[in-house]
């Protein structure tokens, strides 16, 4: 059996005895209704351009001003969300577990647990790859890092570097798992909410060659939220995996295979 397969069957097999530690006491009536704004919000940006499938050519190349812009977007997003809570006197270090695992703890933890899990998402990403038999279209991000890369640009490999190893990370993680999961989980349980904010987040890149292992990625980060009660392991454990990608992706320029 994959050590990943057994590693988080072991934390899910501590949750379902212990129970999990993402608490939802603080949240109420106004969260919910908060919650269902971002899930709408999150929505029609899903439903307003079309799902990338197959490679067409793009209308606009991606620039470096556009990976700072929606930076400062995500970041403004994760400000609001941070203001209400604090407007509703609900503490974001207590309600994240920001106390409960150490930085560097959560560091380790969160690339080890990516490093369990990492083949699986990418059979599933080769998956796609063969089921759209090469015709699958990269994110407009990754093909701008690649030509980054590519012509040597460093400033914007650097400034995509930052976006996605530390803002991406940062804000989708609190968002999605320690607002938005835990708000649900209040309201409907913790399977459904798993299973709500696991479809939005992977939905929300507009992709399905990567879908199946964004939703793979969602669930372990899920779990690992519930089974450390830190929102810190999770985010580790995004960047971890935007840098492995990076990282590969360098590496595959650098030394392409051969024909």
């Amino acid at each position: 059996m994959p050590p990943g397969i057994l590693i988080f069957g072991r934390m899910l097999a501590r949750i379902r005895n212990h129970g999990g530690r993402v608490t939802t006491d603080k949240f109420g009536i106004p969260d919910l209704f908060m919650g269902f704004f971002l899930a709408a919000f999150f929505a029609l940006g899903i439903l307003a351009p079309p799902v990338q499938t197959v490679a067409t050519p793009p209308a606009n190349v991606l620039k470096t001003e556009d990976v700072l812009s929606s930076a400062a977007f995500s970041i403004i997003i994760l400000m609001i969300v941070m203001g209400f809570l604090m407007v509703r006197k609900i503490s974001p270090a207590e309600t994240l577990g920001l106390r409960k695992f150490g930085l560097w703890k959560a560091g380790i933890t969160g690339a080890l647990l990516v490093a369990a899990i990492f083949p699986a998402l990418m059979v599933a990403t080769l998956l796609m790859q063969s089921i759209f038999r090469g015709q699958a279209k990269e994110q407009e991000v990754v093909q701008f890092f690649r030509e980054a890369a590519g012509t040597e640009q460093h400033a914007s490999v650097a400034a995509l570097f930052v976006m996605a190893v530390i803002v991406a990370p940062l804000v989708e993680e609190v968002i999605f798992r320690g607002y938005l999961y835990a708000v649900f989980k209040s309201w409907a349980g913790s399977f459904a909410s798993l299973v709500f904010t696991a479809a939005l987040f992977s939905a929300v890149h507009n992709n399905l060659a990567v879908l199946p292992s964004l939703l793979i990625l969602a669930v372990g980060l899920t779990i690992a939220y519930e089974w450390s009660g830190s929102i810190l392991v999770p985010i580790a454990m995004h960047a971890s995996f935007n840098g492995m990608q990076l990282g590969l992706m360098l590496l595959t320029l650098k030394h392409p295979p051969a024909p």
